[in-house]
């Protein structure tokens, strides 16, 4: 084979080992450096008259096909990495197309005034309550709470301070959260489907709303923290 052949081999075999997973990268490495080893002509390496080899220009070219192979090893493992956590954290949201909601004041229930807040999913696709947080703001005070961790297990099902971020502006007495966010609901199996509701109440000592007070009620994508609906709704 001559030293132009050999050449071509060694470089063309290394640019299409170079793409290939990192054990065939190595092995493809070593076979190059095995040639530019045994054959001076590779990349020019001088010839003598008597058919030997000028050895001295070897080393930096083994340490230059090295090097290449380091940094193509390096690039593919990181890339699968990085390729690997935006898999991850792209889970997409559901897309919620339509939602409506009411806010009821001094509702009678269990002999106690509540203040009860009613979410129906009108349109798009189902979402799982597993990754579904709700938002309550209430702008005459400031308040900010979250309530996540569904479905809320038990036959009266309570959202203690575990279900709660922020402020809790939640009623965490038993049967306060009802529909797709409560276990023992009929009409759930842990979705939030079209034409489903899930209710909850505003705790009256945390929260005390006169008629026309505003709540904005914003519904969360855990995993993605993407907005699947804000509704401002109005205290009647």
């Amino acid at each position: 084979m001559s030293g132009s052949e050999t050449r071509w081999w060694s470089i063309g075999s290394l640019r299409q080992w170079s793409t290939g997973p990192p054990r065939q990268v190595v092995s493809g490495v070593a076979r190059a450096v095995d040639a530019v080893g045994s054959r001076g002509s590779l990349l020019g390496v001088p010839t003598h008259l008597d058919g030997t080899h000028d050895r001295r220009g070897v080393s930096p070219v083994i340490a230059t096909v090295l090097l290449v192979a380091v940094v193509v090893v390096l690039a593919a493992t990181l890339g699968g990495f990085a390729l690997g956590i935006d898999e991850e954290l792209s889970e997409p949201a559901p897309n919620v197309a339509s939602a409506s909601g009411e806010l009821r004041r001094n509702v009678i229930d269990d002999g106690g005034t509540d203040q009860i807040v009613r979410i129906t999913h009108e349109g798009g696709d189902p979402v799982a309550v597993s990754g579904l947080v709700i938002q309550v703001t209430v702008p005459k005070t400031g308040q900010r709470g979250r309530l996540s961790g569904f479905p809320v297990p038990g036959d009266d099902p309570q959202p203690t301070e575990e279900y709660v971020s922020g402020d809790d502006v939640f009623d965490n007495s038993a049967n306060s959260v009802s529909g797709s966010i409560g276990a023992e609901s009929p009409d759930t199996d842990d979705t939030w489907n079209v034409g489903d509701f899930f209710q909850f109440r505003i705790a009256n000592g945390a929260v005390s709303l006169s008629a026309g007070d505003r709540v904005v009620v914003t519904g969360i994508h855990g995993p993605s923290e993407s907005t699947l609906f804000r509704l401002t709704l109005t205290a009647r």
